[in-house]
């Protein structure tokens, strides 16, 4: 959890397992992070024994006493959780720098990094760029502001429907100490 097998490594087992350039290595290799599980496996040992005792008595299974009582309970921090997810996976370029050579697999992260990249001064002057330098500075100042605006629409947009849970379940799904 603290420290991963390396950079090299990982970029060897992802081109052994025939991932490179496909869509699955956005997703396989965070499928499960190590502290989102500690997160809900903390969740889970909050619910009390007596609910499970009393649904075992009642003739729920184990299945049944996972969906509609365990499940219904944590909710608050499977919506973290979901947007801990949501937001990770949408601010990672670095996978997509890595492993995904086609642009046109390349997610918006990558797109806007390319956009900053080309907007910033150095880059600017060094293509020929005939503004002023208050101008030059201005327009790139610009570029980075309608990036920054891009990026961050996606979960101000679904924010304020998991917002709710979001104390609760960061509290709920606590390491208690």
């Amino acid at each position: 959890m603290y420290f991963s097998g390396g950079l090299i490594p990982v970029y060897m087992l992802i081109t052994s397992l025939g991932l490179y350039n496909t869509r699955w290595v956005m997703v396989l290799p965070v499928l499960v992070i190590t502290f989102n599980v500690m997160i809900c496996r903390s969740a889970f040992e909050g619910i009390p024994n007596e609910i499970f005792e009393s649904a075992s008595i009642d003739g729920a299974n184990e299945l049944t006493m996972l969906y509609r009582l365990a499940v219904p309970i944590i909710k608050p921090t499977l919506a973290v959780l979901t947007l801990y997810y949501a937001v990770f996976h949408w601010n990672n370029f670095f996978s997509a720098l890595l492993y995904l050579g086609k642009q046109d697999m390349q997610p918006l992260q990558m797109f806007l990094r390319r956009v900053l990249i080309m907007a910033s001064p150095e880059v600017m002057q060094k293509m020929g760029g005939t503004m002023t330098s208050g101008a030059l500075a201005v327009s790139t100042l610009q570029v980075r502001y309608v990036s920054i605006v891009v990026s961050i629409l996606p979960i101000v947009t679904i924010y304020p429907f998991i917002q709710r849970y979001f104390v609760k379940g960061i509290t709920l799904g606590a390491v208690k100490g």
